[in-house]
């Protein structure tokens, strides 16, 4: 048997859009630049719509209405910082000691010239009864007598030297 030389399209079809790529390299070329620039395009369209619709988006502002009514508004803040007073007063005692008695109570409002505290004067009290006794002693009676007859003494001696150097 006697083999005949087969063509190099052989096989292949003959018809239709392939039958025609397959018959004619021109034709193929065209049909790939004619696909190529088929997708390009529509990739340049799409990307454009996309990038101008965010644009529009971007430079639209949004407004937002609502009825007014009457009510409480109440704001919550949340942060970290130092809170500064809007104003402060300072006080204290002129002596420094024990706390005996407090009279007014944390937030409660106060006058000027109010008591709020009392120191334990007990120490105090010790001391002045002490230089009380002492004063008593000095002036009674009998140290007042005492005083007394001490300085007839020192004046009698006072005068006998003053006499005895004048002679």
């Amino acid at each position: 048997m006697r083999s005949t030389p087969v063509e190099p399209g052989f096989g292949l079809p003959t018809t239709g859009v392939v039958g025609l790529l397959h018959a004619n390299k021109a034709l193929k070329v065209a049909a790939t630049i004619i696909l190529l620039a088929g997708l390009i395009g529509g990739g340049l369209y799409t990307y454009s719509r996309t990038t101008s619709s965010q644009t529009l988006t971007a430079n639209k502002t949004t407004l937002h209405t609502a009825k007014a009514t009457l009510g409480d508004i109440t704001l919550y803040a949340d942060g970290t910082g130092t809170i500064m007073p809007a104003e402060e007063s300072s006080f204290g005692f002129n002596a420094s000691g024990q706390v005996s008695e407090i009279y007014v109570q944390v937030g409660e409002r106060v006058k000027a010239g109010q008591v709020l505290a009392q120191l334990d004067d007990t120490e105090e009290n010790i001391a002045l009864a002490e230089a009380q006794a002492a004063m008593n002693k000095l002036t009674s009676t009998a140290a007042v007598a005492t005083a007394k007859q001490t300085l007839g003494v020192a004046q009698t001696s006072t005068a006998t030297e003053k006499r005895r150097l004048n002679t």
